[in-house]
């Protein structure tokens, strides 16, 4: 289904364009075995890792294709419109968001986040905007973009089954607005390169530097101690972005600041780290986080606080 997001956007050095409007694709799923809601159902507000398709940030993915970033208020303005197919308690990844509204959201579940000061290049990653510029973005065929996908560190570390979903979801078929000419069956990437990179990095140029800007994940790690509900974050212990003292950096600030829920000390905060996973954990090691998931909203769980975990 398409949904007209959030209305008024403004981005710096953005081109005033009414037309044609900005919409949202959404997709709702509902368990084949659970049809008709029951008291103790829950709603999954899935978002999803940089270029992976979920419910897509309205600048990437299905969305991709006329959109750039607002998130945040985007999720509202959809919880809003589909409020009545929303079943409390709501359980979701958007720091932003639960600032905004404090009450939304019962649980917020983060899997592997870069929520941090200092670029994800340091120390001991690749600088990531760089990194999506320069990687191939168009395929003669769909099967050319398998072939690549397969072979690449994707298709080698993955669960069989993420990758041959992602291969199902991410060739978008051309032509484009960025390859209008190009030959029968090529594909590229629903998200572009272009957008992909946006996100790690938004321009500038009047060389001025500012504490106000919207897409800077600097704020969500400072918007971290105001979060009230409560917390599951899920690391790989060999990821590049968070290594140890960045995980101590997220979880010693989580709701500690003004209405904040109190963070590990009082249960309401918990961790876990995934030996042998990456920075792509939940689609390399899918059992390990679905189990913690599933044990944070069975019904007996959602109103007790949890026993601290230490990392």
């Amino acid at each position: 289904m398409l949904l007209s997001p959030s209305p008024v956007k403004l981005s710096i050095h953005a081109m005033k364009a009414g037309k044609p409007p900005l919409l949202l694709a959404i997709k709702q799923y509902t368990p084949v075995n659970n049809p008709h809601s029951e008291p103790d159902d829950i709603t999954i507000i899935a978002g999803h890792v940089n270029g992976i398709p979920k419910i897509n940030c309205c600048h990437q993915g299905a969305n991709s294709i006329t959109n750039w970033f607002d998130h945040s208020r985007d999720l509202l303005y959809m919880v809003n419109h589909f409020r009545d197919l929303i079943i409390t308690p709501v359980v979701r990844n958007s720091v932003h968001l639960s600032v905004i509204h404090p009450r939304l959201f019962h649980t917020l579940v983060f899997l592997e986040p870069i929520i941090q000061v200092e670029s994800p290049g340091k120390p001991g990653g690749h600088i990531p905007a760089p990194c999506t510029s320069s990687r191939p973005n168009l395929w003669k065929s769909r099967s050319d973009a398998e072939s690549y996908i397969r072979k690449n560190s994707v298709g080698s570390r993955w669960n069989a089954r993420a990758v041959d979903r992602y291969i199902q979801f991410v060739p978008w078929p051309t032509p484009t607005v960025l390859y209008p000419s190009s030959s029968s069956g090529a594909v590229t990437l629903t998200t572009t390169k272009t957008q992909e990179a946006w996100t790690y990095l938004r321009f500038n140029v009047t060389p001025q530097y500012t504490d106000d800007d919207p897409d800077d994940p600097r704020d969500a790690f400072k918007f971290l101690s105001y979060v009230l509900p409560s917390a599951l974050f899920i690391f790989g212990d060999k990821s590049h972005i968070n290594i140890p003292h960045r995980r101590k950096d997220k979880l010693g600030r989580i709701g500690l600041g003004p209405g904040g829920n109190r963070g590990m000390e009082t249960g309401h905060v918990r961790a876990d780290v995934l030996p042998g996973a990456s920075h792509m954990m939940p689609l390399e090691k899918i059992r390990h986080p679905t189990r913690l998931i599933s044990i944070l909203v069975e019904p007996a769980d959602r109103d007790v606080p949890h026993g601290k975990e230490v990392i």
